[in-house]
């Protein structure tokens, strides 16, 4: 569901919440610029001349009447507010992950000297928050990369704590 979020330009969706039946999960998209529809779109095919890019003749992957050069494929597609038509094929955002903040030992303080993310790929980061009564603001230390053994080396002692990455 597309929606127009904090810093939208005259109405225009700028946010999306997306959600996963199979997880039952959800999560916050920002940051794609306005949006006039979100819509499911078919790809187009590809011309003769627009092969060049893939080789000769001789060298094509596919011969000429396969239907890799067709076009049909099913697409996440949206109108900007010019009114181009843009697919979701981009790289990949960045994603960031929020927990939940915790007292990791109830009534007393806590010691954290590392984190292990637990992901598939990319080169995780790791921002511990703390803060010692509920009242105070959160206070974010620096983000610190996965090492060779998997971790992310920290240092923080609260009575609360929560991470980012």
């Amino acid at each position: 569901m597309a929606y127009p979020g904090p810093g939208n330009n005259n109405g225009n969706c700028n946010e999306i919440i997306a959600y996963n039946w199979q997880l039952k999960r959800g999560t916050l998209i920002d940051g794609l610029g306005d949006v006039e529809m979100i819509f499911r779109s078919l790809s187009f095919g590809l011309t003769l001349e627009q092969l060049d890019a893939f080789g000769t003749l001789d060298t094509l992957p596919f011969s000429l009447d396969a239907r890799a050069w067709t076009g049909g494929k099913l697409l996440l597609s949206a109108f900007d507010a010019a009114h181009k038509l843009n697919y979701f094929n981009g790289t990949s955002l960045a994603a960031t992950v929020d927990t939940s903040e915790a007292q990791l030992i109830p009534n007393r303080r806590a010691l954290v000297s590392a984190v292990r993310p637990i992901v598939d790929g990319g080169s995780p980061s790791i921002a511990i928050g703390t803060r010692e009564r509920q009242i105070d603001a959160v206070s974010w230390g620096a983000a610190v990369a996965v090492d060779a053994i998997g971790v992310c080396p920290q240092r923080s002692s609260a009575t609360g704590t929560t991470a980012h990455g």
